[in-house]
């Protein structure tokens, strides 16, 4: 298991000049903007928290950039709406949470996310990943390993879809996408609509 209170998660994966926070959500200090805090008023305390240590640790990571102080409510589609001149992404699970932060004169959208293993069940499968996605990336495998590269694969389509929606404001489900592991360079190809994007 994964000491998510020393580890760095996402900041290792990252490039230097992305703005990055985690840590585990219990132990992450702060409140919420009056804003944000509506927004999840009725929410069961596990989504509040969450939300929370999410948002703190945006404005966290955008204050290393020199970003403004403020409230990063969500959007209609539940997606963070970053100031003007930054972009970025909030994942969380179980006990973890990370936030990534660019500038926009730098990249035009970025996706993170965690996910843990236990929870890609086969039977989840079928739902998120195209035939071919099967075939290729978990059918050859034993049941361990195969579940934790469908952790991966989930990971990988969910941060793609967090890094395109503030570009195209569209709604791209599992089966859209399709993508193939280079697990060799640490890399994927995403296939949306027959066009590679090396991500």
């Amino acid at each position: 298991m994964i000491d998510v209170t020393t580890s760095g998660l996402v900041r290792d994966l990252l490039p230097s000049w992305m703005a990055v926070a985690e840590g585990a959500i219990d132990g992450i200090e702060g409140a919420l903007w009056p804003e944000e805090a509506e927004q999840v008023a009725r929410a069961v305390a596990k989504r509040r928290a969450d939300f929370t240590a999410g948002r703190i640790l945006a404005r966290r990571a955008l204050s290393t950039l020199g970003g403004p102080r403020g409230p990063i409510p969500r959007g209609d589609d539940g997606a963070p709406l970053w100031p003007p001149g930054f972009t970025g992404s909030i994942t969380h699970c179980h006990n973890y949470a990370a936030a990534a932060v660019a500038s926009r004169d730098v990249v035009a959208g970025l996706g993170v996310d965690a996910e843990e293993i236990r929870r890609l069940t086969g039977e989840l499968e079928a739902y998120m990943f195209t035939p071919g996605e099967i075939l290729r990336g978990l059918t050859e495998r034993e049941p361990g390993e195969r579940q934790a590269v469908a952790a991966l694969m989930f990971c990988a389509k969910e941060a793609y879809y967090k890094a395109q929606r503030p570009l195209t404001e569209g709604w791209v489900g599992f089966q859209d996408v399709e993508l193939e592991l280079d697990e060799a360079a640490g890399r994927f190809d995403q296939m949306l609509g027959g066009v590679a994007d090396r991500e």
